[in-house]
């Protein structure tokens, strides 16, 4: 997931990978390759008007942060607010 705090990035968790292009998997399941102990965990501080965007392997392989950077912009055109 991000954290974007006043139009900018302000945090990512860091990819969760055991190999090139294979994603952590984290569950009770037998397609699982590991169990929810060894996911990262992490805590902030969030502040009013942040915005948080989670997501799989799947959006965050496509979406680059300049990408991510216009969608906010667009957003801010069409008069998105995040606090509602």
């Amino acid at each position: 997931f991000v954290v974007l705090r006043r139009g900018e990035l302000y945090f990512r968790l860091p990819s969760q990978q055991i190999g090139f292009n294979c994603p952590l998997q984290v569950g009770h399941h037998p397609q699982a390759n590991s169990v929810p102990k060894e996911a990262l965990t992490c805590q902030l501080q969030l502040i009013p008007g942040d915005i948080i965007i989670a997501g799989s392997d799947g959006l965050w392989d496509n979406l680059t942060d300049e990408m991510l950077q216009s969608c906010l912009e667009e957003a801010k055109i069409n008069e998105f607010d995040a606090t509602t």
